[in-house]
């Protein structure tokens, strides 16, 4: 954000500055310089992605194990967080077992979270660099699920501002 204010982050527009991120691809784009990939991970990745997850043996044990830990460490969480959502396959899975759940999916390319929003069309979804986290004692649990290692650290690392992200 260009002001550093804060504000409810609803309506994406800063009450101090007046700025608005972009959309790309209809999600509001917080680090659109990265939204289109550049990375060692190509964005072009995620139909075929998309299409492997629910029958990989992988994803689908994985997402067993989240739901487990959610549901035993968790059980009344209210407002859940995915960093790297991509497809939204993940969130899918949370979402079947806490209906009740606020789900917010953001990811650093814009391109998969068409498919996270066809999985689910509740969740609010948006672009974002995790090492600049926007949020503030907005979330009960944030996860980030195969993601941390792709991050390179330094100063910028996202554990602070998870730490302030949850309440």
């Amino acid at each position: 954000m260009d002001c550093s204010a804060q504000f409810d982050s609803k309506t994406w527009v800063c009450p101090a500055c007046r700025f608005a991120p972009p959309l790309i691809g209809g999600y509001p784009a917080l680090a659109p310089m990265l939204a289109k990939g550049g990375t060692h991970f190509h964005p072009g990745i995620y139909p075929e992605l998309a299409a492997l997850e629910a029958g990989n043996f992988w994803f689908r044990a994985r997402n067993r194990l989240i739901v487990w830990a959610l549901m035993r460490c968790f059980p009344r969480m209210q407002r859940f967080l995915e960093i790297g959502c991509g497809t939204g396959f993940v969130l899918s899975g949370v979402a079947k077992v806490f209906p009740e759940t606020k789900l917010t999916g953001t990811d650093v390319f814009s391109a998969g979270l068409a498919y996270a929003a066809h999985r689910i069309p509740n969740a609010e979804l948006h672009q974002m660099d995790a090492r600049y986290i926007p949020y503030r004692e907005e979330f009960d649990v944030i996860g980030a699920f195969d993601v941390l290692e792709h991050i390179r650290g330094g100063r910028n690392s996202p554990g602070r501002d998870v730490c302030r992200a949850t309440e």
